[in-house]
């Protein structure tokens, strides 16, 4: 009897500990409200998959409504990720890039930590951060 009430106390005891999920909430900035679009804002687990939109691990689009925004990912598991954030301007979910005459992205985007670039896109290692939290805010500014 005393075993199954310890084991009882215990399943009891444990559920604060079992919640290992929390909302990431991103704040937004230097959103060009006049060129419009939607902001595509993706997490990533690993550095492999990194800045690949079909490698992403949750996602969420919104339109562009102000200069400032916030989006809220919910349910997201305790772990390690990095954000990135694209003002989607023609609607493809995705980076566009310009060539000539600097290589650089087309639309603005940005990245957890505000990581920058340096020959190349930002790292998974610059980005990255860790959730372990009910709710965590990231505040990511964009840039053209």
């Amino acid at each position: 009897m005393f075993k199954h009430g310890l084991i009882a106390g215990l399943l009891l005891a444990t559920p604060a500990l079992a919640n290992t999920n929390g909302a990431l909430r991103v704040d937004i900035g230097a959103v060009d409200v006049k060129k419009g679009g939607k902001l595509a804002i993706y997490v990533y687990s690993t550095a492999s998959t990194w800045l690949k939109p079909d490698k992403r691990v949750y996602g969420k689009i919104v339109p562009v409504t102000s200069k400032d925004m916030t989006v809220e990912i919910p349910d997201v598991p305790y772990g390690e990720y990095a954000v990135s954030v694209i003002q989607d301007l023609n609607g493809n979910e995705k980076i566009d890039m310009d060539w000539f005459p600097i290589p650089g992205p087309s639309e603005p985007t940005g990245v957890s930590n505000n990581a920058q670039a340096g020959m190349g896109a930002p790292s998974f290692k610059d980005a990255k951060f860790q959730f372990a939290q009910p709710s965590l805010t990231l505040s990511i500014a964009l840039e053209s």
